[in-house]
């Protein structure tokens, strides 16, 4: 990567954390799944490629920075499933145990439907920066499902 890819890549992540720590900070066992996937961190390929296309056609990092973020957790979530003792089997992802040797098969799989599903959420998020202070965590649509699942694990 050229050193204005790598500061790219840098801000995204920043960016990247910045927000999923919103989405998940406070979710216990699915969250922090959530966000040991995210961490494990690879090239950011996807994201790179919207932040930079989207530049070279006059528009501005912020404008697609919601797309790149959901390209990644969509990525991310793709990569947890194919880990699966079902799918390939594989007990580490760039050097660091699978998400499902670190936590459980089956926190791996809802973590991985979590992030698919919320990288819809983040498409349609206008402001990140509007954090409800009522709410304990956002995975809105999982909240009731997602619970009821990690009590039965």
């Amino acid at each position: 990567l050229s050193p204005y890819q790598n500061q790219l890549k840098t801000c995204f992540e920043e960016q990247l954390f910045k927000v999923t720590k919103k989405i998940y900070g406070d979710a216990e066992k699915v969250g922090e799944a959530c966000l040991y996937a995210l961490a494990v961190g690879g090239k950011r390929i996807r994201p790179l490629l919207n932040l930079l296309c989207c530049e070279a056609t006059g528009g501005t990092k912020e404008a697609s920075f919601r797309c790149a973020l959901a390209l990644e957790m969509i990525h991310t979530y793709s990569l947890i499933h194919d880990d699966l003792p079902s799918m390939d089997n594989d007990d580490f992802r760039r050097g660091k145990p699978s998400t499902h040797r670190q936590f459980s098969e089956a926190l791996a799989i809802l973590a991985g439907d979590a992030l698919l599903s919320d990288a819809f959420w983040v498409l349609t998020n206008t402001d990140f920066n509007l954090v409800p202070l009522n709410e304990k965590y956002f995975l809105i649509h999982f909240e009731f499902v997602l619970l009821d699942e990690v009590f039965q694990i």
